[in-house]
């Protein structure tokens, strides 16, 4: 089988769902999957065969935020990193 990789998976800090959430009316279901880099994501790609995924924050972005940009590369380098 030849390996795949997905582009541009979305995912959400932890920190930002508050901001992420405030225009669609609160929590949802979505918002657990974006969250979600370890546990479902990973069965699924298993179980789809895929090899890599190439995450990609969803909205806020970290546009013009240097801050937050921080913290978020931050915190995603460590998630994967282990």
């Amino acid at each position: 089988m030849i390996p795949t990789i997905a582009l541009e998976e979305a995912v959400l800090h932890p920190d930002y769902t508050e901001l992420s959430t405030k225009f669609t009316g609160g929590h949802s279901p979505i918002v657990d999957k974006l969250l979600d880099i370890h546990g479902d994501r990973l069965k699924t790609m298993d179980a789809t065969g895929n090899e890599f995924q190439v995450l990609s924050l969803t909205s806020p972005g970290p546009q013009g935020e240097t801050d937050v940009a921080k913290v978020i590369c931050s915190c995603l380098h460590q998630l994967i990193s282990g």
